[in-house]
């Protein structure tokens, strides 16, 4: 059955700044109004316990329809803004491709980390990464490239939205078909078991495979953050007694703030596919990005601990490691209640066997200069698109990418604070980071191009 609207090809007026609709998305939570506890929490750990085969099934169709619609509206946005001021020059052409390619690889992402959830997921999980960002003339990058090269697609935005929505289509309709097949010959209720090789209901399966996702992804950033944080803000070496510039810590400020919103929004799509997933996300948000105002400390949650750190310091990596571990632990009790699993004491996150969702042939240095890898050197694993960025990277693929993201996690229920301008204490000297509304641009680093994304407010403080 064909799900795909193409009500999206009628012609809209432009916009400048990306505020694609993730309404489709809120559907998936099924959700209940009701006060958030601890109570609640666990009433819905219980009722998922239940679900089927062929609940997850219509979850995983509905998650793919959202996502569908979700890139269509990202392009006619972006088409709509290409052509704002009249025929766009070669120049603006490529940085519209990249960043409509960032986000497809946001998508891939989200939709890969879905699929990663179910039982014998590994071609599921090939099909999807090939379809959107493969070599074949038939991947939506083959599509997108192929649309960019015709002169007619080149002459309005309503023909530019069209051919690429078109191609948009055709591929996540053969997605379908792919997750068709996939729920169609593998026996999920059979293939869930724990790590003993004991059955298993498949929900619990489901659960423990995005509690282990979130503690990956979390432990990768936390494995990255010291050598990224190092290299960005002391490209001369960290004794050479001179203090970080603004636009240094505001490089590495973004970064941070974008990485932990890839985590959210993979986070958010995962939990999307299970019913009541705004309770927990209403929970975990201020254990990750806090309530406060200020940049003086008073902000409490991951983010604020990690803005704090001294930077330069002796204990810099031990200080690391407390804050993420201190951060995982607190995030930890309510995420596992909701997904049913059993409470950890003191937990920490690993340090070593980090995984990537996407296959090698998307995290090697030749996919756009190996930001799936954090542009990790080679053998070695990295971050999503937090790294130094080599020569040659166009910052418009990251723009794509992380305002994609964003735009998810506030369907989601994650939303960054404000902590504009103030005056603060500890390593970033309260940076602050608030929400902009239109095109911002921040330097020559990854998702330092940021539309409808994550703003920097600058502020003063002691970096050591």
């Amino acid at each position: 059955m064909i799900f795909f609207s193409d009500k999206n090809k009628a012609k809209k007026k432009p916009r400048h700044a990306f505020r694609p609709t993730l309404a489709d998305y809120a559907r998936l939570e099924d959700r209940v109004v009701m006060s958030v506890t601890a109570a609640n929490i666990a009433a819905a750990a219980t009722s998922q316990s239940a679900m089927t085969a062929a609940q997850v099934r219509a979850a995983s169709a509905r998650a793919l329809q959202a996502a569908t619609r979700n890139i269509r509206n990202f392009v006619n946005a972006q088409s709509a803004a290409l052509f704002a001021n009249g025929t766009p020059t070669a120049d603006q052409i490529n940085n519209f491709k990249a960043q409509v390619a960032g986000a497809i690889n946001s998508t891939a992402f989200t939709l890969s980390s879905q699929a990663a959830l179910l039982p014998n997921s590994a071609r599921s999980v090939a099909a999807i990464q090939n379809a959107l960002l493969g070599s074949g003339r038939t991947s939506l990058l083959s599509r997108l490239d192929t649309a960019l090269q015709n002169n007619r697609n080149l002459s309005s935005a309503t023909r530019l939205q069209n051919a690429i929505g078109s191609g948009i289509t055709n591929t996540l309709l053969g997605v379908r078909s792919a997750q068709n097949n996939f729920f169609n010959t593998t026996p999920l209720n059979r293939l869930s078991v724990d790590s003993s090789g004991n059955p298993i209901p498949l929900q619990q399966f489901i659960s423990g495979q995005i509690a282990n996702q979130f503690t990956n992804s979390l432990g990768a950033l936390a494995n990255a953050f010291p050598t990224v944080a190092n290299a960005t803000l002391f490209p001369n070496g960290p004794n050479n007694g001179v203090n970080p510039s603004s636009d240094l810590i505001q490089a590495f400020n973004a970064q941070t703030t974008n990485a932990l919103g890839t985590i959210t929004a993979q986070l958010g799509s995962n939990l999307a596919l299970l019913p009541n997933s705004g309770l927990v996300a209403s929970q975990l948000n201020p254990l990750l990005f806090g309530t406060g105002t200020t940049g003086t400390g008073a902000n409490t949650g991951l983010l604020n601990s990690l803005a704090n750190l001294q930077f330069g310091g002796t204990t810099f990596n031990n200080d690391v490691t407390t804050a993420f571990n201190n951060g995982f632990s607190s995030l930890s009790t309510p995420l596992n209640s909701f997904l049913g699993l059993q409470a950890q004491q003191n937990a920490t996150l690993p340090t070593t066997g980090f995984t990537n969702v996407f296959g090698p042939n998307f995290t090697s240095s030749t996919f756009n200069n190996g930001f799936n890898n954090g542009f990790a050197s080679s053998g070695n694993t990295g971050f999503l698109g937090f790294g130094t960025a080599p020569t040659g990277f166009n910052t418009a693929f990251a723009s794509g990418f992380n305002g994609l993201n964003s735009s998810l996690n506030s369907s989601f229920g994650f939303n960054f604070p404000t902590l504009g301008g103030t005056t603060g204490t500890g390593g970033l000297g309260g940076v602050g980071i608030g929400t902009s509304t239109g095109n911002l641009t921040g330097g020559n680093f990854p998702g330092g191009t940021v539309t409808g994304g994550t703003g920097i407010g600058t502020g003063t403080g002691n970096f050591f």
